[in-house]
């Protein structure tokens, strides 16, 4: 594992964060039209599956994080893992946020409604609970938080050989609790504690793992990940179709239908470019580095929407799908100076604040 960065997540980043926000602005509008209700059934059907994908993806960069750059127990590195981390969520959700939130004192003439008073609270800024008023995008953050957090542990006490077996009991007893939560034998106290998701770490970090011991020995078991992902993602997604308009798979579905195929797909598509044999386009590395924006600039921009179809006539009259594709269009372009004037920056920030730590 050498390369600094790997274009094939770079691909799935951009993919999960372009079908969370299509997902998202299409189902906004009114579907009152045929083709908008095609297109809402369809994007209704596989969008939810980005959040699944991202999670994953962020169990492999921590397998690729560790792997590379820990050897034995240090609260120095540790610290500066968590710097960058930290770095990389807050600074961006902070100012979407505060966008949100002179927005809808815009929209409420200058008013200040209960959710914008909800996200001054400190709970909602730092990302301590997971219904985030006005950001509603946000409320993945605070399993990325925490997920950092047990990495943050892991890096103070343990060496990277204790890597699987550390994280395969942090999972087992997520597991558990999720098990005895769902049959009564522990009370539901804490929603981040009985979420399946969660497990969806440990699936994109042991792929991950295998991938760092054997991703040069052959080729076939990456192809066959691959083929396998996209039958069981396919089965999930027929199966949300199916039961429309309540698209959500149940709890367990999940994970075999959603995170189980996101972490097929990032071993065999990370395998086989670490083998030279797959390139991915410049676009979607591109789209994939401002992936984190899109995912958090899309909800202000269906509210910044919301408010210029009541104000402009023209905007009005324009049929539901081109309004969509404009506003999916608008995000992109704003995720790309938001990747370069607010990201970026903070990105290299953390990193020289990382370099003085260590």
């Amino acid at each position: 594992m050498q390369q600094k960065k790997i274009n094939s997540i770079q691909g799935l980043r951009c993919f999960a964060a372009l079908i969370v926000c299509a997902m998202h602005i299409i189902s906004a509008k009114p579907g009152s039209d045929h083709w908008i209700r095609i297109a809402q059934y369809a994007v209704n059907s596989i969008g939810k599956y980005g959040v699944d994908l991202f999670f994953t993806i962020s169990g492999f960069i921590i397998t690729w994080i560790v792997m590379k750059e820990v050897s034995l127990p240090s609260i120095k590195r540790a610290f500066s893992f968590l710097i960058k981390r930290l770095f990389r969520v807050y600074p961006l959700y902070w100012v979407t946020l505060g966008f949100m939130i002179l927005l809808s004192i815009m929209m409420n003439g200058g008013h200040i409604a209960q959710d914008v008073q909800q996200a001054l609270h400190w709970p909602v800024i730092f990302l301590a609970i997971f219904s985030i008023p006005l950001q509603s995008a946000a409320w993945t953050l605070g399993f990325e938080l925490y997920f950092y957090g047990v990495v943050f542990l892991f890096m103070c006490l343990f060496p990277k050989k204790y890597f699987l077996p550390f994280f395969t009991l942090w999972a087992l007893a997520h597991f558990l609790t999720i098990l005895a939560i769902t049959h009564g034998m522990l009370f539901r106290y804490c929603f981040l504690l009985m979420h399946n998701r969660i497990l969806e770490f440990f699936f994109g970090l042991f792929a991950g793992y295998l991938l760092h011991f054997f991703y040069q020995y052959y080729r076939w078991d990456k192809y066959i990940s691959i083929a396998l992902g996209a039958i069981l993602l396919s089965i999930g997604v027929w199966t949300s179709y199916t039961r429309i308009p309540n698209v959500d798979l149940v709890r367990w579905e999940v994970i075999y239908y959603y995170a189980f195929p996101s972490a097929l797909f990032i071993y065999g598509l990370v395998g086989l470019e670490m083998r030279g044999e797959l390139s991915t386009p410049k676009l979607f590395k591109a789209l994939g580095d401002v992936s984190y924006s899109i995912y958090l600039w899309h909800f202000p921009i269906i509210q910044a929407a919301g408010y210029l179809s009541i104000y402009c006539l023209f905007y009005q009259h324009l049929h539901p799908l081109v309004q969509a594709l404009f506003e999916i269009s608008m995000v992109i372009l704003i995720s790309f100076a938001s990747y370069r004037w607010i990201e970026k920056p903070f990105i290299e920030w953390s990193h020289k604040l990382a370099g003085y730590i260590k």
